[in-house]
């Protein structure tokens, strides 16, 4: 069995410098500097398996019930791509681009891979009707549950040491290395409803 999931979320921030700061920050950027801020998390969940199963069907008449349920068992190779970039556009001068955003920067910027065990039960339910003795007409429900992915959104390390981002104040070093890349893992439901026409011979 094979699964693929892939997402990615991205912020972009547009700031517009109207002011020196006062006393809350101080900024060095003239007034009507214009500065773009871009954070871009992506994952990919790759599955691959091997899967056992069971069909089974009952009919009244023109009638039919049947179901298929399954289980996969193998390793999703799991990959966060983060990448983080900043514009700023002084006045009277040409853009500069600098390498790390504000949610991506320093450590957490580039691509990490790794491995984990995952199991992949799903199951269908089908209701049809026989509209000749070859041919059904059939709706029904199917549902599927993977385990140990990871999602975009979980990504975002919400801790920042401003010493990573790029023209941030000048602070001192914390003794931490964030944003980190987080890796946090979760279960994915998909759920939905199918219909169709089935030909027998």
């Amino acid at each position: 069995r094979y699964l693929n999931l892939s997402e990615s979320v991205s912020i972009t921030e547009n700031i517009s410098v109207v002011g020196p700061g006062g006393n809350r920050v101080l900024i060095p950027d003239p007034v009507g500097t214009q500065i773009v801020v871009k954070d871009h998390f992506a994952t990919t969940n790759r599955f691959h398996g091997g899967q056992i199963g069971a069909t089974w069907e009952r009919r009244w008449g023109v009638f039919s019930l049947d179901a298929r349920a399954s289980v996969a068992l193998g390793v999703t190779n799991q990959e966060l791509s983060i990448f983080g970039a900043q514009t700023r556009t002084r006045p009277g001068q040409l853009p500069l681009t600098y390498s790390g955003g504000l949610l991506a920067a320093g450590p957490n910027l580039g691509t990490f891979t790794r491995d984990r065990f995952s199991v992949v039960p799903e199951m269908t339910v089908n209701i049809g009707y026989w509209l000749t003795p070859n041919v059904k007409a059939f709706v029904g429900y199917n549902f599927l549950y993977w385990t140990n992915v990871i999602r975009p959104g979980e990504q975002i390390d919400p801790v920042v040491d401003l010493t990573f981002v790029p023209n941030a104040p000048p602070v001192p070093f914390s003794g931490q290395y964030r944003p980190r890349p987080l890796f946090r893992q979760s279960d994915l439901w998909v759920t939905g409803m199918q219909f169709g026409l089935q030909w027998r011979w």
